[in-house]
């Protein structure tokens, strides 16, 4: 093995870990205030966060809720 592969290596291992935390403390946020956190994908190879989307409407000033994806 070469040396960049055991730095590629670890940048992978580090990216893996870090997603876990960050999916593991968006888990446990429950608050009126806050968006939901609904789970998390892969899609075409890369990491997506799935959450939840508050927007208003401004013709009828009503709240609704969708679902977006922050990719990795």
């Amino acid at each position: 093995m070469k040396p960049n592969e055991d730095i590629e290596t670890n940048n992978q291992d580090d990216e893996e870990k870090n997603f876990k935390k960050e999916i593991d403390f968006l888990s446990l946020m429950k608050h009126p205030n806050i968006v939901q956190f609904i789970g998390w994908t892969v899609w075409m190879n890369k990491k997506a966060i799935v959450m939840e989307f508050m927007h208003t409407s401004l013709q009828s000033g009503k709240i609704y809720f969708d679902i977006f994806c922050l990719f990795f």
